[in-house]
């Protein structure tokens, strides 16, 4: 052990005396320079050659392990990406960064769970801390599994994709609104008015957020707001019907739709029923967006003939 001590002593001071340390420091730092610019041309496997001759000279290992780890999730080297991050993660375990990192090659793997979780360890890190683009990322692929769910009709399912969403970028208003949607179908009704609410707040002029609000209404039996969100759907459905005189069964749908909710308001439920009758003649779409209307019109259909029962109920 002495013996190795002091012959490292010596090769240091070889190394110092002749210049040769401050050559191969210079080679480490044009590795990971280069590595660097092969990173930005996005050739991954050129950077990765560099880096790891950056992490073989122990030159800025966070930031070589980090960007190594990238450019291998890049290529779907899941096992060596995970394996860098475990690197710099250990290097530094309480940067949000490196959190926030991770979860970025998550996303690049697909592993959405495992990127969720890096994001909210993060947060924890450090509450101020926001990777915005990386929100979005997380975000659209729940979203888009809350549709799914909703298309197999699994209402709860969608609903827990969308808190998340929610979580994740609370200034948004589509989410609101669709969880709102969705509560309604569910019978939640308090729930999806204040979802509807929070929509608005960050959308005043988001009109399905009115029709939401005005059915809700209708099955709590508020007359007199649900009256005043019908007058803000109607209003705007008389203008894009305006511009659409061409096209004669453009919101013709959500026109049947308004029609049922005024008849209700009004408590004529002979007459909504008739309507009701009429809208489940009405065509569905072609193409991938059919599935999804009839399941909406299925919601639709069943939220409007429980209204109407509850309302003849109440009559009686």
């Amino acid at each position: 052990m002495q013996f190795f001590h002091q012959g490292a002593i010596c090769l240091w001071v070889f190394l110092l005396v002749t210049g040769a340390w401050s050559s191969y420091g210079q080679a480490t730092n044009a590795d990971y320079a280069l590595g660097i610019k092969q990173y930005n041309q996005e050739d991954w496997s050129g950077a990765i050659t560099n880096f790891s001759k950056a992490i073989v000279a122990a030159y800025d290992l966070d930031q070589s392990y980090s960007y190594r780890a990238y450019a291998r999730s890049k290529l779907n080297d899941s096992a060596g990406a995970l394996a860098d991050c475990a690197e710099f993660i250990k290097l530094n375990p309480k940067s949000s960064g490196n959190y926030f990192w991770r979860a970025w090659i998550y996303v690049n793997l697909t592993n959405y769970a495992a990127a969720l979780a890096d994001y909210i360890t993060a947060i924890r890190l450090n509450p101020r801390a926001k990777d915005t683009d990386l929100a979005s990322a997380i975000g659209s692929e729940l979203a888009r599994q809350a549709n799914i769910c909703f298309a197999t009709n699994d209402l709860s399912g969608a609903i827990s994709n969308l808190n998340v969403v929610v979580f994740l970028n609370p200034i948004n208003s589509f989410p609101y609104l669709r969880r709102a949607q969705f509560k309604l179908f569910q019978g939640r009704y308090g729930a999806a008015i204040a979802d509807a609410d929070i929509s608005l707040k960050y959308d005043h002029g988001y009109y399905m957020a009115w029709v939401v609000r005005a059915w809700s209404r209708v099955a709590l039996n508020e007359a007199h707001g649900a009256s005043e969100d019908y007058d803000k759907v109607n209003a705007w459905l008389d203008e894009r019907l305006a511009r659409k005189k061409s096209d004669p069964e453009a919101w013709q749908e959500e026109r049947m739709l308004a029609d049922i909710l005024s008849c209700l308001i009004k408590g004529e439920t002979q007459a909504a029923s008739e309507k009701l009758e009429n809208l489940k003649k009405f065509s569905l779409p072609n193409g991938e967006d059919k599935i999804y209307t009839q399941i909406y019109r299925e919601h639709w259909q069943k939220l409007i003939e429980t209204i109407i029962a509850k309302t003849k109920e109440k009559k009686n």
